[in-house]
């Protein structure tokens, strides 16, 4: 048998004196190129509109907490899985010249990318999203003059995540002040004291 591809067997299929057909249905051994790593990673769909293919991103894997890899997005998925609503993306990990790196073939990790901006977007603290009763997301906005601030439910839609904050591409102005401390269950109307970073306001 000879392999489209210079690389490693990683996991045989059929051993000696056992039928294959020649197709796809009867794989013999599966062989990869250590050479050239991709993690496979799962993007919502906010995000997964803005990646691109050939974005840079850096990587970082599981059983190597303090190393940082650069890498490069090699594809993105057309569509989301309609179980997950999640979208597959493949970035290639950048290894150093001579080819040898400590990753091994299975290892887990997280990609991080930087996306594109969305025009009218807001980001807020993430403390300051909360679910209402119907189930929607929402912010409670700091109401009224400075010296008499009550509290007013105002619902949001949401774009991408991250470790900044929630992007809001509706509902929500910049400047508007937002509370970001013990959202949950505070009921419209009631009377605000706002010192320090008690609140925030809403950020482009």
């Amino acid at each position: 048998m000879t392999a489209p591809i210079a690389g490693v067997v990683v996991r045989v299929f059929r051993r000696a004196g056992k039928l294959v057909d020649g197709t796809p249905a009867t794989p013999v051994v599966e062989i990869a190129d250590p050479a050239t790593l991709e993690l496979k990673a799962d993007a919502a769909p906010a995000d997964l509109v803005r990646l691109r293919e050939g974005a840079r991103v850096h990587i970082r894997i599981d059983a190597l907490p303090e190393q940082v890899f650069a890498g490069q997005i090699v594809f993105v998925a057309p569509a989301v899985d309609p179980i997950t609503s999640l979208g597959r993306v493949r970035a290639q990990i950048a290894l150093p010249p001579t080819g040898e790196s400590a990753l091994k073939l299975g290892l887990a990790g997280e990609v991080s990318a930087e996306v594109t901006g969305r025009p009218g977007a807001v980001l807020v603290p993430t403390g300051a999203l909360r679910r209402s009763a119907q189930g929607r997301e929402e912010v409670v906005l700091c109401s009224g003059p400075p010296s008499a601030r009550v509290s007013q439910a105002r619902p949001v839609t949401v774009g991408a995540r991250g470790d900044d904050g929630v992007e809001l591409t509706s509902g929500l102005s910049v400047g508007e002040l937002v509370v970001t401390r013990h959202v949950v269950g505070l009921e419209d109307g009631t009377a605000l004291e706002t010192s320090g970073d008690a609140d925030a306001g809403a950020t482009p």
